[in-house]
């Protein structure tokens, strides 16, 4: 069982710095004309004497609280022996005097030597500083907030000083008031953790008779799992309360867009990139690919990484849709993004009429205005061919430029990653006198391995008299070789090359990459 909830004011007293006490003294009391009752207080040490009203002439009386009643008389000496409530009577007036002798200065008010407790969670301390001296109120206040009542109301925690005054003297008296909850409810500090896990709420408190959480739960304990404030609201057995809230932050992974995909001019491969931005948490992005109709994972990188090579892409032959999702710090993973496809640019040249078609696949997941067919020349400076709207996926070069030796079509974006735009590109294409696709199989049936490769190239090959170079995109012949079936590219340049195998003047061709 859990205990109550309990708020202490505890009251810390200290005895007067200093009391000042009366001296011996004759004291005279000339008593008013009216019939209304008087109040007189003096010190055990006065000799106190009382004077008759000045109109009061005839048949003079006096009626002490103590002893015969005296007549005649203009005045009286009151002491010790008769201090109380007199009568006065003549023809001319008639009233009652309360005289009362006090015995001692003030003493330490009863308020302020006690502790005292309370259970409630609104600070409301009431402090009474009267003397119960006889005579009754016979006192004046004074206290460090100013107010000169003989009671005050205290609703913060501080040290208060009051200063009594009555016939006798002056007494001066501290009281250090503080607030404590030895047993408050806590939640503990504010929590942040993990999507999919939960957090225990435990407010430690015991003897507790009744629970009210936020959430509607009456439990002694309840988990969380979602973003939010919680609170909960105890009564004790002894029907004191207490509340705490704490924040609980649940840290949920966030996706990221793919800023666009496109052909890698060095690898000849997809190239997916994101933005560099990703949400705080983030702790690697995976990349997903299209296979059929589901998005499989083909790879993941490091949250530093902003983009990913699809080395078993062939984007000279089919159009890709890429995704990619957040990992988190928890091992959690996003939603997936919004798909994107790349684009596929094929051609057909027809010599007679000198024309050469271009056709290619849309992209999806960005905006396009306009298409740029471009061609590349063999110093690789780009040209701009056509500019085509959005919806037109096909374009007729007619008379093309014998310079160029490559064609891309492509459009421009905005860069996630930068205040420049980009230009998205497609495969290329290569003139045809070069390559007219990915893979030629002709009548001479090679295969080569591994591809890519860095140090040896192994030709698969049932001829015994051929020839197989390895080539440039570009046509240029780096290696030559005659009935060789293992090539040494250890030198060569990472990049596209390729393979071209002739036997008996027929020749087949394949692409290899060299990393």
């Amino acid at each position: 069982m859990k205990t109550k909830i309990l708020f202490f004011f505890l009251l810390i007293f200290s005895i007067s710095s200093w009391i000042s006490i009366s001296y011996a003294s004759v004291q005279h009391v000339y008593l008013n004309n009216t019939g209304t009752t008087e109040w007189h207080y003096f010190c055990s040490v006065d000799t106190v004497i009382v004077h008759k009203p000045s109109i009061a002439m005839n048949s003079i009386y006096w009626d002490p609280p103590i002893g015969p009643n005296i007549s005649g008389q203009d005045s009286v000496i009151v002491t010790s022996t008769n201090t109380g409530i007199w009568h006065f009577y003549s023809d001319e007036v008639d009233k009652y005097i309360y005289i009362f002798i006090i015995s001692s200065p003030p003493v330490e008010p009863a308020c302020m030597a006690n502790d005292t407790s309370f259970c409630t969670s609104t600070f409301n301390l009431p402090l009474n500083a009267q003397n119960n001296l006889p005579g009754g109120h016979a006192s004046t206040y004074l206290w460090s907030t100013g107010a000169t009542t003989q009671t005050i109301t205290v609703t913060t925690p501080g040290t208060y000083t009051v200063t009594i005054t009555n016939a006798c003297g002056v007494g001066v008296y501290d009281i250090n008031v503080t607030q404590a909850n030895p047993n408050a409810p806590h939640l503990g500090a504010d929590q942040v953790f993990c999507w999919g896990s939960g957090s225990v709420l435990d407010p430690l408190s015991t003897n507790v008779a009744s629970y009210q959480w936020s959430t509607g739960a009456t439990t002694p304990t309840i988990t969380v799992d979602t973003t939010g404030t919680y609170w909960v609201y105890l009564v004790d057995n002894n029907g004191c309360s207490g509340r705490d809230t704490v924040q609980v932050t649940t840290l949920v992974p966030i996706d990221a867009p793919i800023c666009y995909v496109e052909f890698d001019t060095l690898t000849w491969k997809n190239n997916i990139n994101w933005t560099i931005n990703l949400p705080g948490n983030a702790d690697s992005v995976r990349i997903y690919k299209e296979y059929g109709l589901n998005f499989l994972p083909i790879g993941t990188v490091s949250k530093t990484i902003n983009h990913f090579l699809d080395i078993a892409s062939t984007p000279q032959s089919q159009s890709y849709r890429y995704k990619i999702a957040v990992i988190d710090t928890c091992g959690n993973e996003s939603e997936l993004s919004s798909p994107h496809k790349t684009i596929t640019l094929l051609s057909v040249y027809d010599q007679p009429s000198n024309i050469y078609t271009f056709n290619w696949s849309f992209y999806e997941g960005l905006v396009v205005s306009y298409y740029y067919l471009n061609g590349i020349d063999i110093s690789n400076n780009v040209t701009q061919i056509a500019q085509v709207n959005w919806n037109i996926d096909m374009y007729n070069y007619i008379s093309p430029n014998p310079a160029f030796v490559k064609y891309y079509i492509g459009f421009e974006t905005p860069d996630c990653n930068a205040k420049t735009n980009v230009i998205v590109k497609s495969n290329w294409v290569i003139k045809d006198s070069l390559l007219t696709s990915v893979h030629e199989v002709g009548i001479i049936p090679f295969s080569i391995f591994p591809n890519p490769a860095s140090d040896q190239v192994t030709l698969q090959i049932d001829a015994t008299d051929f020839q197989v170079q390895l080539l440039t995109t570009l046509g240029q012949v780096v290696l030559s070789e005659y009935n060789v079936k293992t090539l040494d590219v250890s030198s060569l340049s990472k990049g596209l090359y390729i393979i071209q195998v002739t036997v008996a003047g027929t020749v087949s061709k394949q692409k290899i990459i060299i990393n």
